[in-house]
């Protein structure tokens, strides 16, 4: 019994070594939890603090995205993207204005600037150039209105960026003094460019970039709130997964004082295990009573199981038999036989076992023996 209690004591001992390993000992440390989740928390207090400063950010970029539009009148009924006084919208972000008088093309471009606003325009108006197929139709619609169909010719900027041209027959001429384009409103001449002289007088059309565009007003400021919004969801939802870590750590600080009750009763334990005697026990006879005499034989011995097979044979010659069959580590020998005729039966078996199992017979007429070199433990 002392045995066993000694084994278990040494268990325990183990158990409470690791429990107090450097480890786990951060597990047992009153209001600390594993770093895996100290981590997490860590984690999500930063992406919190930075999601609500991006939130700031963004609110305080849309209260000012807002200030803006009200100073330039976005949202109310009278408000002209590109500025009034005669400016009209012209493609999706273009502004033009047909201007009221005739002049050279040295002077245009003077008289297009002269009507910049720094209050609203973005940026100096210049005399208009044509670059697209579809710019040149709005502008002939333009001029083919009642407002306009008085005006004769339109100049036009030399600075195309573009390869689009609409010249009349025989233009451009190429000839010396012609190097500027009119565009004719007139009859079949209607539409076409020409190249003229600079120094003839023609009606302009200003063009400037449009100041706000309404589309992209309310592209921006959806964009902006719907990234409020989608923040303010992010933030209710990582809020709630801090609160169920939060309620994880409460569960593991409530496992931690189980779990130091139980290493406490453990100590208890391994104190009471260590007053047992643990003398070891009295020498015992393991031989069953069997005298050997320093033999590997004996008489009124037997081995239970581990039968091979058997063969008729006297007594004094089992051993042998067992030394020349192939794994024979023991046998018995008696002199029963199941027809009650020839000398003896022959045990032979195989298995590690050592004399201490051999039982002790109260038959007389019985044999056993076993072969040591085939035995770990004879």
């Amino acid at each position: 019994m002392a045995r066993y209690l000694k084994k278990l004591a040494s268990i325990l001992l183990l158990v409470l070594f690791h429990l107090t390993s450097p480890m786990f000992a951060k597990v047992l440390v009153k209001r600390q939890v594993s770093p895996g989740i100290q981590k997490i928390l860590q984690d999500f207090t930063t992406r919190l603090n930075q999601l609500e400063d991006t939130q700031q950010e963004d609110r305080d970029s849309l209260e000012s995205i807002r200030g803006f539009f009200n100073a330039i009148g976005v949202g109310k009924g009278d408000h002209n993207p590109c500025g009034g006084n005669g400016w009209m919208k012209f493609a999706t972000t273009s502004c033009i204005k047909v201007m009221p008088s005739i002049y050279t093309m040295d002077e245009a471009d003077a008289a297009c600037e002269a009507d910049y606003s720094p209050d609203s325009d973005l940026d100096y108006p210049s005399v208009f150039a044509i670059n697209s197929a579809e710019e040149q139709n709005l502008i002939s619609s333009l001029l083919k209105t009642k407002t306009y169909s008085f005006i004769t010719g339109i100049w036009l900027s030399n600075n195309i960026s573009s390869p689009y041209a609409n010249w009349g027959a025989g233009s451009p001429t190429n000839l010396d003094g012609r190097n500027c384009v009119e565009l004719r409103n007139d009859g079949q001449m209607s539409g076409v460019w020409l190249d003229v002289t600079c120094d003839r007088k023609n009606s302009i059309i200003c063009h400037k970039s449009v100041t706000i565009s309404y589309l992209d007003v309310i592209k921006e400021l959806t964009k902006l709130g719907m990234k409020i919004i989608q923040q303010d969801q992010e933030v209710v939802k990582m809020e709630a997964e801090k609160a169920e870590l939060n309620h994880k750590v409460e569960i593991l600080e409530n496992n931690y004082a189980t779990l130091k009750l139980e290493v406490d009763s453990i100590s208890v334990k391994i104190e009471e295990f260590k007053t047992i005697d643990q003398s070891p026990p009295p020498q015992q006879n393991h031989d069953n009573g069997i005298d050997w005499a320093g033999k590997t034989w004996a008489f009124g011995c037997d081995f239970v199981g581990n039968n091979a097979f058997n063969v008729r044979l006297r007594g004094e010659e089992c051993g042998g038999h067992c030394w020349h069959t192939a794994d024979c580590t023991h046998f018995a020998w008696t002199d029963w036989t199941y027809d009650g005729q020839g000398p003896g039966t022959c045990w032979i078996k195989r298995g590690q076992i050592s004399k201490h199992d051999a039982i002790k017979s109260n038959t007389a007429n019985i044999v056993c023996g076993f072969i040591p070199e085939r035995l770990a433990h004879a």
